[in-house]
């Protein structure tokens, strides 16, 4: 098994040829903030670099697999992500490593 810890938010592993990224803060119903986008991000960067892994699959810790986003502090969540999210998704490679992953072919 390999193991890269990317903090207590989120973290990779992988068994033989199958990796998974965990989403492991239950206390919170993995909600979305700062700290679960950076520790997502590192993940989902050891994911790409790992070339033994051939599939990938993601799970959490606790009942809620995401609650959302977490609201703005001071002022009420009102639609639209918040300034400090919406700047980690635009600038992050997660979303492009997704976005680009190879799609299994049906027949």
């Amino acid at each position: 098994m390999t193991t890269v810890t990317s903090g207590k938010a989120a973290y990779y592993r992988r068994d033989g040829n199958i990796a998974r990224i965990r989403l492991d803060r239950p206390d919170t119903g993995n909600r979305i903030d700062r700290e679960l986008l950076l520790a997502l991000d590192e993940a989902l960067i050891a994911a790409e670099e790992d070339i033994d892994a051939k599939v990938l699959l993601f799970e959490t810790a606790g009942d809620d697999f995401c609650v959302g986003e977490a609201p703005r502090q001071g002022s009420p969540h009102v639609g639209g992500p918040s300034a400090v999210v919406a700047e980690e998704l635009q600038n992050s490679r997660r979303l492009q490593f997704l976005a680009n992953l190879p799609r299994p072919a049906s027949q």
